[in-house]
C-alpha cells in the first residue's frame, strides 16, 4: 500500500525501511549535480557572473559607453564600422552571402534628446491625464450603480 507522499506504508520499524529503501535511490545522485549543489559550485557561479558583468562594464567605460552622449555616439560609428568587415569574414567562413546594407543617417544625440523629451512630457502631463481618468472612472461607476 501506498501511503502519503507515495512511499510504502508498513506498520513499526518495517516503515523506516521501507521508506529508507525507497530513498536511497533519490540520494544517490550522478557527481555532476551532487558537484552542483556544493557551496564551492555556487561560488564559482556567482564569480563567474561577477565576472561577466564586471567585463561588459569595462569594456563599456573603454568604448566610451558610459560617458557623454557625443563619446557614445563616436562608439556606435566605431562599431558601424567595424561590424560589416567582420559580419563579412564571418558569411565568408560559412559560406553565406550577406545582402548589402542600406546606409542612413542616424544621429545618437537627436534620437537620445527626442526620447528624453517625450519622457519628461509625459511626466509633466501624468496628474492631469490621471486625474481625468480618475474622474472618468468614477462617472461609469455612478452611471452603473443608477
Amino acid at each position: 500500500f501506498l501511503g502519503r507522499y507515495g512511499f510504502p506504508h508498513f506498520p513499526g520499524s518495517l516503515a523506516k525501511e521501507a521508506a529508507r529503501r525507497v530513498l536511497v535511490p533519490a540520494t544517490r545522485r550522478t557527481c555532476f549535480l551532487a558537484v552542483m549543489g556544493s557551496p564551492t559550485f555556487q561560488l564559482v557561479k556567482l564569480l563567474t557572473k561577477f565576472g561577466l558583468a564586471g567585463g561588459a562594464v569595462y569594456v563599456a567605460q573603454e568604448q566610451g559607453l558610459l560617458g557623454s552622449s557625443s563619446q557614445a555616439e563616436a562608439a556606435l560609428r566605431r562599431a558601424k564600422a567595424a561590424m560589416p568587415p567582420a559580419a563579412q569574414e564571418w558569411a565568408d567562413n560559412i559560406g553565406m552571402q550577406i545582402p548589402s546594407i542600406s546606409k542612413f543617417n542616424f544621429s545618437f544625440c537627436e534620437s537620445w534628446n527626442w526620447g528624453v523629451g517625450k519622457t519628461v512630457s509625459a511626466l509633466d502631463a501624468a496628474p492631469y491625464v490621471i486625474t481625468e481618468y480618475t474622474q472618468d472612472g468614477w462617472k461609469y461607476l455612478k452611471d452603473l450603480v443608477k
